[in-house]
C-alpha cells in the first residue's frame, strides 16, 4: 500500500501523526485525563480549570491554552483579577 503524506496503513499511526494533541479521541475512546489548567469561558467568574472537558481548539493548541500549574494559567487569562 502506498501511503502518502495525510495517509497511514493503520488507525493508531494516523492519530499518532495527525491527532497527537487528541489521541483517545481519535482512537474512539473517550478522553477522561485532564491535561492540565485552561481558561473556563463558560463560567461568570474568571477561572482557570483542571478537568478532561478541554474544548476541542484549546486542545489542538494545548501550549496556548493548557498550562501545568493553575498560576501559570490565570496570570496568562485574568492577569487583571490579581490587582483586585
Amino acid at each position: 500500500m502506498t501511503t502518502g503524506h495525510f495517509l497511514e496503513t493503520n488507525q493508531k499511526d494516523c492519530c499518532d501523526k495527525h491527532y497527537n494533541y487528541d489521541l483517545a479521541a481519535c482512537m474512539g475512546k473517550s478522553s477522561t485525563v485532564a491535561l492540565g489548567y485552561y481558561p473556563d469561558w463558560s463560567q461568570t467568574e474568571s477561572k482557570c480549570v483542571k478537568d478532561a472537558n478541554v474544548p476541542d481548539y484549546m486542545r489542538q493548541k494545548a501550549a496556548t491554552y493548557i498550562f501545568d500549574d493553575i498560576e501559570s494559567c490565570c496570570k496568562r487569562f485574568y492577569n487583571w483579577e490579581a490587582n483586585k
